[in-house]
Parts: C-alpha cells; sequence; structure tokens
C-alpha cells in the first residue's frame, strides 16, 4: 500500500482531512453521535466506559502477563512472558516489571493531557483538588485559545472545540509547557511536598509478587 499511494493525489492533504474531520463531527451529532473524545463518538448513554477511565485519571487494575495497572498513584505492570509469567505465580517469585510512583506534578501534566482529549475537558476545581496549584496561567492560555475558537467554557469546564480537536496536540503541549514553568513559582508548599506523601503499596494481594530482582 506504501508503494501504490505513497503521495498519491487519491490521498487527501491536510486540509482535506480537516474538512473530513469537521464534516464528520457535524455530521454525527446530527444523528445523535456525539463525540465525547478525540476520536470517539457515541450516542448519549453508550460511551466506551473503558476509555473513559483511562482519560479520568481513574484506578485500573490489569490481570495476566504483560497486564498493566494505576492504582493509587502507582503504576506497574507485569512481565510479558507467559511462561514466566506462570512460573513466577507458581513459584511466588517477582512477576513484576515495572512500577512507577505517579508525583503531584506528573499527574497536574497527565490531568491536562487527557482531560483535554475528551469533551468532559478540564476543570479549575479539579486541577486544584490534583496538584493544589493556582490555576490562572492556564485559564489564561484558555481563554487566548477560546478567541480563536479552539476552546469553550460550558459549565466551569473547559474544552476543545471540533476545530481545537485538530491540532490539539500542539494546544495540549502548550498548555502543559505552561504548568511546568509555573510548577514552583506557583507552589509555595512545594519544599515541604513530602509531609503530603502518603506512603504507597501495591494493591492488597498483589505484594507477595514484588520483590528485588
Amino acid at each position: 500500500m506504501f508503494s501504490d499511494y505513497n503521495n498519491s493525489p487519491m490521498l487527501p492533504d491536510d486540509d482535506e482531512q480537516a474538512d473530513m474531520y469537521l464534516y464528520t463531527t457535524e455530521t454525527l451529532a446530527k444523528y445523535g453521535y456525539n463525540q465525547y473524545e478525540i476520536s470517539n463518538f457515541a450516542l448519549k448513554g453508550k460511551q466506551s466506559k473503558h476509555n473513559l477511565k483511562y482519560w479520568m485519571l481513574r484506578d485500573y487494575m490489569g490481570f495476566g502477563a504483560g497486564a498493566h495497572s494505576c492504582v493509587n498513584s502507582v503504576r506497574y505492570s507485569f512481565i510479558s512472558d507467559i511462561h514466566g509469567y506462570i512460573e513466577g505465580i507458581n513459584s511466588q517469585k517477582s512477576v513484576l516489571d515495572e512500577y512507577d510512583k505517579i508525583e503531584f506534578i506528573e499527574r497536574a501534566a497527565e490531568y491536562i493531557m487527557l482531560g483535554m482529549r475528551t469533551t468532559h475537558g478540564i476543570s479549575q476545581k479539579e486541577y486544584y483538588n490534583i496538584y493544589r496549584s493556582d490555576f490562572e496561567p492556564i485559564e489564561q492560555l484558555l481563554l487566548e485559545f477560546e478567541q480563536k475558537g479552539w476552546t469553550q467554557c460550558v459549565n466551569s469546564r473547559w474544552r476543545f472545540t471540533a476545530s481545537g480537536f485538530l491540532i490539539s496536540n500542539l494546544l495540549i503541549g502548550v498548555l502543559i509547557d505552561k504548568q511546568a514553568e509555573y510548577k514552583v513559582s506557583g507552589n509555595p508548599w512545594i519544599d515541604t511536598m513530602d509531609m503530603f506523601i502518603e506512603k504507597t503499596e501495591l494493591p492488597q494481594g498483589e505484594e507477595i509478587f514484588y520483590h528485588s530482582k
């Protein structure tokens, strides 16, 4: 296919793809299939619960070889080799492949990145609850985007418009850069952040599989 269609005039260019995307968004909405994520549309009440769990930073657990989980701000995964996984379970040896504690700053960036991929969007209240930081620098950018028709604020929640979704990767990058720029000056508590971080352990029943390799 690459040989046959590379640089082919049959393929739409960037402007044509943008027009097709906007047409698709408008047409699906007319028939009740509203956009709820950058590339997903559904009838009311029929959105994918699986997908939204990730976008809304909710905990999830995976089971089996190669499975990934994120619980209580700890992201971890099991080894992908099925035979090694079975052997580890049977002998109660470690089957953990990766283990990462997600700090407040990283979680705040994930909140922006994932939340702005959905039409649910982000809010000042949620941002403060996660990061304990001033939302104003982020909101100032969102207001600038709004003037260009890329964002809108509905019921105190910021989200992209259909046009904004077209360049969402770029816009999200700008928002995260602003968040990172403000992370020290906007957080007077950052020097004592350790006092806010609770000890985090693997979910009950899985800690026996976490040992030094």
